[in-house]
């Protein structure tokens, strides 16, 4: 699907509508974490299929991959490794930013690794910062306490 078939069926969205800006609006950061043991599928899917192809189209937007520690580097669950991320400590988010969190095998126990992650999504949230989880990553939401009182 290209950009423009993707915005044609998604028009009354308004998360589409947020993220997909043109003209004078700020550039817009699209931010991926990227855990240990990430879900390929989970990452790879809306990074290329959605964002890439509306970045290509011209809109303004600024694609992150960040890691969740000071090392810029961590394996997938599939044993693929994953270089030269962003460092987590580095990022600059402002309103209307886009942070996407996807899967990852034994969700559980890196939750409970990188407990300092959840103050970052907490401050984000804050902010007026779209949060997103695919699939599983909605733990992190819900260990984060963002869920509550939102609606399914």
């Amino acid at each position: 699907m290209n950009a423009k078939r993707f915005l044609e069926a998604n028009a009354e969205s308004e998360t589409v509508n947020a993220l997909f800006m043109r003209g004078d609006q700020p550039t817009r950061k699209l931010v991926f974490i990227v855990p240990p043991k990430v879900h390929l599928l989970d990452l790879s899917g809306p990074s290329h299929v959605v964002f890439y192809e509306a970045k290509e189209a011209g809109f303004p937007l600024e694609i992150l991959f960040v890691c969740l520690d000071h090392q810029n580097h961590t394996e997938s669950s599939a044993g693929l490794f994953f270089a030269k991320l962003n460092p987590l400590q580095n990022l600059t988010l402002s309103p209307n930013d886009f942070v996407f969190i996807p899967g990852s095998e034994g969700i559980l126990d890196i939750v409970q690794a990188y407990t300092n992650f959840l103050d970052y999504l907490r401050e984000w949230h804050k902010q007026g910062v779209y949060i997103c989880s695919i699939c599983v990553g909605i733990l992190w939401l819900a260990k984060a306490s963002i869920l509550e009182r939102k609606k399914s």
